[in-house]
């Protein structure tokens, strides 16, 4: 595969460290199938039934009982990812935009997320309401174990296009 010019500039964001001007999402998704394996708290909002019968989801915490491990989920791995939308580990983000946006910097973007779920396919018809979404993802967010390896700013929009060239051109074009 020939990466484009704007493939090769989100390749070098993502493979280089952020103390050296990238973006260090290579921290995290790392290795052949871009994955870690490991458990971060990246603050996704919080909707679903949960594992708890309050509606919550620990994540890894309810394996382990380690503070460091709550809200944690496992780095989903980047081949082939266009065809896995919705997005997120509940699932949230419908397009690879909205997850690349809010990825970046949660602790901003929680607050503005839609709760209402209307912008996802499968709630289209706002059927399905999550009263406390958005207390969960709160939560979430100032559980004081937010992973250190995201951005925790806003990217440029020359970085979301780089980006995403290179994460989209991780999806065969077979599929």
């Amino acid at each position: 595969v020939t990466l484009s010019e704007d493939s090769l500039k989100g390749a070098w964001l993502f493979m280089s460290p952020k103390d050296k001007g990238g973006l260090g999402c290579v921290a995290c998704h790392s290795g052949s199938f871009f994955t870690d394996e490991k458990f971060h708290n990246v603050g996704f909002p919080q909707i679903g039934r949960g594992k708890r019968a309050d509606g919550r989801d620990f994540g890894r915490w309810q394996v382990t009982k380690k503070e460091e491990d709550r809200y944690a989920f496992r780095t989903p791995g980047l081949i082939n990812i266009e065809t896995g939308a919705p997005y997120g580990h509940s699932g949230t983000f419908q397009t690879m935009d909205d997850l690349l946006v809010y990825h970046a910097n949660p602790g901003k973007y929680y607050s503005q997320f839609d709760y209402s779920l209307r912008g996802l396919v499968q709630f289209i018809d706002g059927s399905k309401v999550y009263q406390n979404a958005y207390l969960f993802t709160q939560e979430a967010i100032n559980s004081g174990n937010l992973s250190s390896q995201l951005l925790h700013r806003d990217l440029t929009a020359s970085e979301l296009v780089y980006l995403k060239s290179f994460i989209s051109d991780l999806t065969d074009k077979c599929l």
